[in-house]
């Protein structure tokens, strides 16, 4: 049983990753809470494609606490199928911690659980070029109802600089797969730099080696032997943004390639 058996659709998250845990606007002002419409495709050269949307709705319910539901649903790889997952975050000023679960009708290429952990400080401020630095720890699993039995852990430390016009991050981990029992252990890594050219509208690129990625919290989540994205983001008003995400896939392990696209309608209220 190979690894793209178990490929899920967009090597999104390192475009996606970062401390956006404080809900703000462009204007930096605070915000109850937002909506993102997410579609998202992918192709791969083996014939199979994926066409999947998502909502996703953050409600602050105290000015300390966050409340995340997501509802998913389409096609992946030619199957239908649908879910949702709940996470709450509890944020202070310069920290936060995300717990999260969510739960998928049953194929064979999807995962019908998950759980998700997370945890973050900012752990310096400067008044240099590098104005704040971040240090975040995460956790995720997933398991298939399938045979042989195949479940998933990642372990992964993520590090993020903090400019006037954007940051930079950077991640290491470790990708724990169990295979009928039989456990496998890989490291993993990516990298991103966000830019702001100008206040509305900002580019990203990004780049992993045998990356686990997440598109959110835990939607759609991919394994990857190599990725390269980039994307695109442009607010409309204060509020309100539109953002479009691609990345290009090689699984060097079925000799397999992929691209994958997402776009991304915000709200914020």
């Amino acid at each position: 049983m190979t690894k793209y058996k178990f490929i899920l659709i967009a090597a999104l998250a390192i475009l996606f990753a970062g401390a956006a845990k404080a809900q703000t606007n462009i204007d930096g002002e605070p915000v109850d809470g937002h909506v993102r419409i997410i579609y998202e495709g992918s192709a791969y050269s083996d014939g199979r494609v994926s066409q999947v949307g998502t909502i996703d709705c953050i409600i602050r319910l105290t000015p300390k606490i966050s409340l995340e539901t997501i509802a998913t649903g389409g096609s992946y790889f030619n199957q239908q199928y649908g879910g949702g997952g709940i996470a709450a975050t509890f944020s202070a000023k310069d920290s936060y911690i995300t717990i999260g679960t969510n739960r998928n009708s049953q194929t064979s290429t999807q995962a019908i659980w998950g759980v998700n952990a997370e945890g973050g400080s900012v752990i310096g401020r400067s008044n240099g070029f590098i104005k704040a630095v971040e240090a975040d720890v995460v956790f995720n699993a997933r398991g298939y109802d399938i045979v042989p039995s195949y479940s998933m852990q990642t372990y992964t430390v993520r590090g993020i600089a903090y400019f006037k016009r954007g940051d930079f991050m950077i991640r290491i981990g470790a990708l724990s797969t169990a295979n009928n029992n039989l456990v496998n252990v890989t490291p993993t890594g990516g990298a991103r730099l966000r830019w702001n050219w100008t206040r509305r509208f900002s580019t990203t690129v990004s780049a992993g080696v045998d990356a686990e990625t997440f598109t959110n919290v835990f939607n759609i989540q991919n394994l990857s032997s190599r990725n390269l994205g980039g994307g695109i983001k442009y607010y409309l008003n204060k509020n309100t943004s539109i953002e479009a995400q691609g990345v290009t896939m090689h699984f060097t392990s079925a000799n397999l390639t992929g691209n994958a696209f997402s776009l991304v309608l915000q709200k914020s209220f």
